[in-house]
């Protein structure tokens, strides 16, 4: 079964949580891929445009991060770092919606197991009336949620588990991330209990603030295995898949 990892904002940290679940998956023997359908803000390499988050996601799997890589799995790269429907136009090259889809099916039939990441939030226009959300109903796939863990987040969430139900998506999981250091309180621990009590969908995790996670992309090596490694994570076994860093004694849920 694949999936299909969105998130409540830009910079969420999408491409973490699907970094640690292809890494996770494959160091469980899995023959898990990630697939960028869309990527802005790429940079050019040898003459290639290659995609930064499927770059990162690669990397932590330890699977090859080359052009013909990049081609296959971010079949959609622009240059310009902004929302796909303007990216696409100041490139001069419109995004064929039927052209896309048919992209993402021929790899949904190559492979059975594929972490699709999305580009900014649910609603983000990929053309000017087609939305992210479009792609993802046309998949179909079970839907995981990054969100903040910090005040607001209540609402960003909520929101989208919202509209991702009223448009008929399954979500699997939510997962709340901290891509900037949060002074932990009580706020957070509301958050997070709140969230899965009025959501009716699992907390699957809670993905700490890693301060060294360019230099863990970038080094040899599994990333969930090294982060798993480290005692102070003490994150044991995957749950479901969906539980990476997971610390529910600390924080008290």
């Amino acid at each position: 079964m694949s999936f299909f990892v969105t998130g409540t904002d830009t910079g969420i940290g999408k491409t973490f949580v699907s970094a640690l679940l292809v890494s996770a998956l494959r160091q469980k023997g899995q023959e898990a891929w990630p697939v960028k359908p869309v990527q802005t803000g790429c940079k050019e390499e040898d003459g290639s445009l290659m995609a930064p988050d499927l770059t990162e996601i690669l990397q932590a799997s330890d699977l090859p991060s080359d052009p013909a890589t990049h081609e296959k799995f971010a079949p959609r790269r622009y240059r310009k770092a902004c929302s796909p429907h303007l990216a696409a136009e100041l490139a001069g090259s419109p995004i064929e919606v039927d052209a896309l889809l048919n992209d993402c099916q021929k790899l949904r039939e190559e492979y059975p197991l594929l972490i699709f990441e999305g580009a900014g939030g649910i609603m983000v226009p990929i053309t000017c009336d087609y939305l992210m959300l479009d792609l993802m109903v046309e998949l179909d796939l079970p839907v995981v949620l990054v969100t903040r863990v910090d005040l607001g987040t209540i609402n960003q969430t909520l929101l989208s588990v919202r509209q991702l139900q009223v448009a008929g998506l399954e979500v699997a999981a939510i997962v709340f991330n901290e891509p900037r250091p949060v002074n932990w309180s009580e706020i957070e621990t509301d958050n997070l209990q709140i969230v899965e009590e009025l959501s009716g969908r699992p907390v699957a995790g809670y993905c700490r603030y890693l301060p060294d996670y360019d230099k863990l992309i970038k080094s040899q090596g599994n990333l969930y295995q090294k982060i798993h490694d480290r005692e102070e994570y003490n994150i044991g076994d995957l749950s479901a898949v969906f539980s990476p860093i997971w610390d529910k004694k600390k924080h008290n849920i």
